[in-house]
């Protein structure tokens, strides 16, 4: 199911504007066809959460808030923790899929879920002693039902330290439609979950029906992995310490690719879940933690294409940097970059139209969508505060990070010698009976 041909191998500047302009059109079109069907896939994944927080609603505003706390803490600290260590599986797994090293995609998934699983235990430790903290810095009676929910989780979390990586492999081969599929069959699944459970032991069942939906989940996913015939690419190849080094699955060499992307992600998503946690020691706080979840979660659905955007960007260029292709890999760059801001456009109707205003309120229920805290990161603090802005400066001051992010990727790439990378790629992954044939040749 790989796809072999390539678009477009053309110089990254053709001799004519028409040629530029067809190089450009067919790797916009690329991308799109891989990233729509992922971002409808987290857009579903989003949907659990509004599922999750509807039938909790049932039982009263407590459990919501309690639920949406534990929520938002379990994303940024849990599933936003795999997420971003998967970021070294993306890299590599494309690299090795561009090279034709199909051989090296099963060493890479078997390493990697390994990877990922160790670090359950610092975050099971976490969530123990959040029995003793979490009551401390929120309200009592919330913190105590958000600690037992994180750990009534963490099943799920197991399960996608074996669903992300299998999924990013799928994806750097350029298959991404069994997401949308197997992330709809899992929403409905954690629906009938949540009407069952919920009713039975209150906020906490929603947290054995995320665990039960995940591995649902990673059900639903090995068996796509099968009927789109990518089982011998992901559950094959010989996991040697030749493949392993090839692969660049090495112990070392992914924790220098994971954790950077791990830290970058925790830290993005941080400064939401600290105003949510935050707004709990307000005035009034069930009903304050209650307003951010919701604002948090609405915030999160209208973030999915970005990160689908990325992910796909990401399989372009690196299959493009295995195969050597310097060129092909900085025109994914500059072509993703470029999607990001008509995707920026459309999003910010949803907040700007009054029309599309009013119909994401009424579906939620909400009056409106700024988050009414008085807390947040030391930007969010000067504008809510110091400028008089309340609500809308909380937020607009969570903006300034990921500005400086731009600022900063933006020169780093400009500064990247990608003709170096990919030679240095495209060495590390040529086959060893190649390596040796040209030994004895010289």
């Amino acid at each position: 199911m790989v796809q072999t041909s390539l678009d477009c191998q053309a110089p990254l500047v053709p001799p004519s504007s028409r040629g530029w302009l067809r190089c450009w059109l067919a790797e916009a079109g690329a991308q799109l066809r891989l990233a729509l069907p992922f971002a409808t896939g987290q857009l579903i994944n989003c949907a659990a959460t509004f599922v999750t927080l509807h039938v909790v609603g049932g039982e009263g505003t407590g459990a919501v808030a309690a639920v949406g706390l534990a929520m938002a803490l379990y994303a940024c600290l849990g599933r936003n923790l795999i997420m971003g260590l998967c970021g070294a599986v993306d890299t590599i797994s494309s690299q090795a899929a561009g090279a034709g090293r199909l051989d090296l995609l099963g060493p890479i998934f078997r390493r990697s879920c390994l990877f990922l699983l160790l670090h359950l235990g610092p975050f099971t430790l976490l969530c123990v002693s959040a029995l003793w903290w979490l009551p401390l810095v929120t309200e009592p009676s919330i913190g105590h039902v958000t600690a037992k929910f994180l750990l009534l989780v963490i099943p799920d979390l197991a399960a996608q330290c074996i669903w992300r990586p299998m999924n990013r492999v799928l994806a750097s081969q350029r298959i991404t439609s069994p997401f949308m599929f197997v992330s709809l069959l899992a929403l409905v699944c954690h629906y009938l979950f949540c009407l069952s459970l919920v009713s039975r032991f209150g906020a906490l069942g929603a947290a054995v029906a995320t665990s039960l939906s995940g591995w649902m989940t990673l059900f639903f996913g090995t068996a796509s992995v099968w009927l789109v015939g990518a089982g011998p690419t992901i559950w094959g190849g010989q996991s040697t310490d030749e493949a392993i080094k090839q692969g660049g699955a090495g112990w070392l060499d992914l924790s220098k690719l994971a954790y950077p992307s791990a830290a970058m992600r925790i830290l993005e998503s941080s400064g939401f879940s600290g105003i949510v946690t935050t707004s709990s020691l307000l005035p009034f706080p069930k009903i304050e933690v209650d307003i951010m979840s919701l604002s948090l979660n609405v915030y999160g659905c209208l973030f999915t294409p970005f990160p689908a955007l990325s992910v796909c960007a990401d399989t372009r260029v690196g299959n493009a940097i295995g195969r050597g292709a310097a060129m092909e890999a900085q025109r994914a760059m500059r072509v993703a970059a470029v999607l990001s801001i008509p995707s920026a456009a459309a999003v910010s109707l949803v907040l700007v139209v009054p029309q599309c205003r009013q119909l994401v309120d009424t579906v939620l229920h909400l009056d409106m969508l700024d988050a009414r805290v008085k807390a947040g990161i030391p930007a969010a603090l000067a504008l809510g505060f110091a400028a008089g802005l309340k609500s809308t400066g909380l937020w607009l001051g969570m903006m300034v990070g990921p500005f400086v992010q731009m600022v900063l990727y933006s020169w780093l790439l400009v500064k990247l010698d990608w003709h170096a990378v990919a030679a240095t790629c495209e060495e590390r992954l040529r086959p060893m009976d190649e390596v040796d044939d040209s030994a004895t040749g010289a």
